[in-house]
């Protein structure tokens, strides 16, 4: 049965930072969402970013169609979400939804997501959000929509940056691509 209340994923979102914010908006755990979607849950609970959860394609499915979002979209939002198996006529053997928490090493782990964007994306509870960035960025991260980085996990807030343009302009120079110089032959 679908929920009634929508939480949207972030870009790049941890899935157990998924998966908890959207339980905080129920005022649950994750383990007892999950424990609802009758997911089996294996490993230790702990907080993003210390801990991922791996979910089987029985378990995202279920995830899928509580929040009412497609698999495809599940996906592309979750990186760390696996995608479902194709469904084949024997479900019984894939039919086990279970959910499994690991840690995850210091230099893998997500960081802070915008605070704006999260609250963009789940009126109804603010909790932190947590996000990969992707593998051709630098681990830190600034939002250029709302002019915050959040890249320190000393730091319980993002940093205000509209007094300071000049990360924001390097930050954007950063992604685009440098081209490359082809020598001049005279």
């Amino acid at each position: 049965m679908p929920g009634p209340l929508r939480v949207r994923p972030l870009p790049g979102e941890a899935t157990a930072s998924y998966l908890t914010r959207l339980a905080t908006t129920y005022r649950l755990t994750p383990t007892q969402l999950l424990d609802g979607l009758t997911t089996t849950v294996t490993g230790t609970e702990n907080a993003p970013p210390a801990t991922e959860i791996r979910l089987s394609a029985e378990a995202a499915r279920r995830l899928s169609g509580f929040t009412r979002i497609p698999i495809p979209h599940l996906t592309r939002a979750l990186p760390h979400l696996r995608p479902p198996a194709p469904s084949s006529a024997n479900t019984s053997a894939h039919g086990t939804a279970t959910a499994h928490w690991h840690a995850l090493e210091t230099a893998l782990q997500p960081l802070p997501a915008c605070t704006a964007c999260t609250i963009r994306r789940s009126p109804h509870a603010a909790a932190p959000a947590w996000i990969h960035p992707a593998p051709s960025l630098p681990r830190t991260m600034i939002c250029i929509r709302h002019q915050q980085a959040a890249s320190d996990p000393r730091h319980p807030a993002p940093l205000d940056i509209r007094a300071v343009p000049e990360l924001t302009q390097a930050h954007l120079h950063a992604r685009r691509p440098t081209a490359v110089m082809s020598p001049v032959v005279v």
